[in-house]
């Protein structure tokens, strides 16, 4: 379970920072590619043609898309980088500063928003994340067995089924 750069896995926590900001999935931004933003030496490049969109491109549409040069730009100049580690934080990614974790969220810079540079995240991490997401936001304890029983079915274990909201602003 070594950690690795997420790439675009990360971009679903640059729309929760994004959307804890109030903003939603009609906003637009400039997706074409390629970009080049101030202080950033390289310019930032969609992944191909299927992934660029137009000047005026929704979030919704550069989710689906998977637009680097949307997700580079919102980072960049509206979230900012740690929201975006608070999101994957609270969604269920355990970094290095917690208890037990071995992920790395850097918000030296902002590789963050594409999941890369030191940004590292174990498969557990994500999958954890993720699952929060399918759980429309409810974050449960991580766990590899839902239940164990004996043979005269008894349950020797059972993981918990309690449940709590990941995002809300009081969220761990």
């Amino acid at each position: 379970d070594e950690p690795h750069n997420p790439g675009s896995s990360m971009k679903p926590f640059d729309l929760t920072a994004f959307l804890k900001l109030g903003r939603g999935l009609d906003a637009r931004f400039d997706g074409t590619s390629p970009r080049t933003f101030p202080g950033v030496d390289l310019p930032i490049r969609n992944a191909g043609d299927s992934s660029s969109c137009s000047q005026q491109c929704t979030v919704a549409e550069a989710m689906m898309r998977s637009a680097n040069t949307v997700f580079y730009d919102m980072v960049l100049n509206q979230t900012h980088q740690a929201p975006v580690k608070e999101a994957a934080r609270q969604a269920g990614v355990k970094t290095k500063t917690d208890d037990g974790g071995q992920s790395i969220i850097s918000t030296k810079d902002n590789n963050i928003s594409l999941g890369g540079g030191e940004t590292q995240i174990t498969p557990l991490d994500m999958a954890s994340a993720y699952a929060t997401f399918a759980a429309n936001g409810q974050k449960r304890d991580r766990h590899f067995v839902q239940k164990v029983t004996n043979a005269q079915k008894e349950v020797a274990y059972e993981a918990s089924a309690d449940a709590k909201p990941a995002f809300d602003s009081d969220a761990d």
